[in-house]
């Protein structure tokens, strides 16, 4: 029941719908799963898998040790979170979902923000590694790692026979698509 309270209280199974949505079409569905320092208690919020990297190599078996996530984020959000990082944020260089002229048209402050996480090779190990860093500034001062999985739960539509990535419902039908185009 106490589960069944947190799902409830975080919006899960709404959140859920979407995520599922994101699976059949991108192939992966992800919910980021983390601490809301402002609150201190478990927060949730889906997170799109174009926004995630992976190295190849790294993630050939589904198992990668290093993952990254590049997001916009408003600045005024991230000096709430970084205080004492405030003139590197408001320095950072402006960053747009994507490079069309009209992208630039907008009265939102945004910066794009890396966060990154190494897991550790083993328990007896502290080689994990967790850096939030910005446009010229290292926001976190690389704080050790010690889960042992990334802070996402993937729904994944097809899973690859290699590779981390699955493959969605729109690249599986696409063979069809172009026949039934040609015909």
């Amino acid at each position: 029941r106490f589960t069944e309270g947190e799902f409830y209280q975080l919006k899960a199974y709404a959140m859920g719908e979407t995520v599922l949505r994101d699976s059949m079409i991108l192939g992966d569905g992800l919910f980021k799963v983390f601490e809301d320092t402002s609150t201190k208690k478990v927060a949730i919020e889906r997170t799109l898998c174009t926004e995630v990297f992976v190295d190849e190599q790294d993630g050939m078996y589904g198992y990668p040790r290093s993952q990254h996530q590049l997001k916009l984020v408003d600045r005024d959000v991230m000096v709430g979170m970084f205080p004492k990082s405030e003139s590197a944020i408001m320095g950072a260089e402006a960053a747009y979902f994507d490079t069309s002229t009209q992208s630039e048209d907008t009265v939102s402050s945004q910066i794009m923000v890396c966060e990154s996480w190494h897991l550790r090779s083993s328990e007896e190990v502290d080689d994990g590694r967790h850096i939030i860093d910005i446009d010229g500034a290292v926001l976190n001062e690389d704080q050790d790692y010690e889960e042992d999985d990334f802070p996402f739960v993937k729904l994944p539509y097809c899973p690859r026979v290699l590779g981390y990535w699955a493959q969605g419902l729109p690249e599986q039908l696409m063979g069809l698509q172009n026949e039934v185009n040609r015909l």
